[in-house]
């Protein structure tokens, strides 16, 4: 028996074990929560810096769709903070939401209330 025939006999995969390289269903959902939280703070950073006007917005931007990880999004916090308009309502209503977002995604860097913990 060729070495092809005796590998097209063998189970492809036993059964009741995990798949491999496809993980748990539990590290599944895990990991789709996380895309999508992600997917919302990016989301949340690209409407507010689409309110940030000249070269500075434009830089920002880029940097908000090349993120790959929400740690990304979290160090540029201050700098999208910054730039937004200052004394605009849009700008409270858009930092309120990347407050929350942030805090949902890094539930563990504690509450961040005002632009204190920027």
């Amino acid at each position: 028996m060729s070495t092809l025939q005796r590998a097209s006999t063998r189970p492809a995969h036993p059964a009741g074990m995990p798949l491999p390289g496809y993980g748990l269903p539990g590290e599944r959902m895990a990991r789709l929560a996380a895309q999508t939280a992600f997917t919302e703070l990016q989301h949340s950073f690209m409407r507010a810096t689409a309110e940030i006007e000249g070269s500075c917005g434009l830089l920002l931007q880029r940097r908000v769709r090349l993120a790959r990880e929400a740690v990304e999004l979290w160090h540029l916090r201050s700098a999208v903070f910054d730039a937004l308009p200052a004394g605009c309502e849009r700008s409270r209503m858009l930092q309120a939401k990347l407050h929350q977002q942030l805090n949902s995604v890094f539930p563990d860097c504690g509450e961040l209330h005002g632009l204190a913990l920027r």
